[in-house]
């Protein structure tokens, strides 16, 4: 019989030759290790470090009242920067039913955002290192189409992902800064979720209209986070509770 010639790995020396049959696969295997920046590791906990009675008393009574209703609540936040300046930044917020760690898994799933978040057309991540992520956006941001690298850092245990814009990567707008906060509440059953996003278009459109129309969109946002949980974790959603931080 005529011996194949596709062979197997076949020593030599200690080494393993591959024979044309397993090439293809050895080259896919390659691409995909190029491809892929290393996961980031799974964190032992969400939230369990966050200063829930500082967070609970950043809202009014009102505010808290319709997040434990079920509503997405809308606010702007004015920050003292350093040399006086003040910043507004706009945040939407919403309690979800479900445990921090499924919240926490959709909000980091950076590259599948475009399919649940409201103007985001793509995301791909460039590069990982430690706690920080990269990830080249294209997104729909008043009425325009724009292009940026952002920087993210992860802090699960503080349950805080927040962002800058790469200044040394191309970009379209002046500049954007933003934050995730994940919260566990009714011990873990539920979870507080804050978005908070600033952006400087860099265009001559004034400050008070992007802030308008950045807080207009910033629900849809939030919504399109719960939906997405909703669709993964179907069987985890939390059977209503008092919850103890009324």
């Amino acid at each position: 019989m005529r011996a194949s010639r596709y062979k197997h790995a076949v020593p030599r020396h200690g080494f393993h030759v591959y024979g044309p049959a397993f090439l293809p696969l050895v080259l896919v295997a390659q691409l995909n290790v190029e491809r892929f920046p290393p996961a980031v590791p799974t964190p032992a906990c969400i939230g369990c470090r966050a200063d829930l009675p500082a967070i609970r008393s950043s809202y009014s009574d009102a505010d808290w009242q319709a997040l434990i209703g079920g509503k997405v609540v809308t606010t702007t936040v004015r920050d003292t920067q350093a040399g006086g300046a003040v910043l507004s930044t706009n945040e939407a917020s919403a309690v979800i039913p479900y445990p921090p760690a499924e919240v926490w898994s959709v909000v980091t799933d950076f590259e599948s955002r475009p399919r649940f978040v409201p103007g985001n057309r793509e995301a791909q991540i460039v590069r990982r290192e430690g706690n920080r992520v990269w990830i080249a956006e294209h997104l729909r941001v008043l009425f325009m189409n724009v292009r940026f690298v952002v920087i993210s850092t992860l802090e699960p245990e503080q349950g805080i992902v927040t962002w800058v814009i790469d200044h040394n990567a191309p970009h379209d707008i002046a500049d954007t800064t933003g934050s995730w906060t994940v919260v566990p509440l009714q011990g873990g059953q539920t979870t507080l979720v804050r978005y908070r996003t600033w952006i400087d278009s860099g265009r001559s459109v004034p400050h008070f209209v992007e802030d308008f129309l950045t807080k207009r969109s910033l629900p849809k946002i939030v919504e399109g986070i719960r939906a997405e949980v909703h669709r993964r974790f179907p069987s985890l959603r939390a059977v209503p509770q008092p919850d103890p931080a009324e």
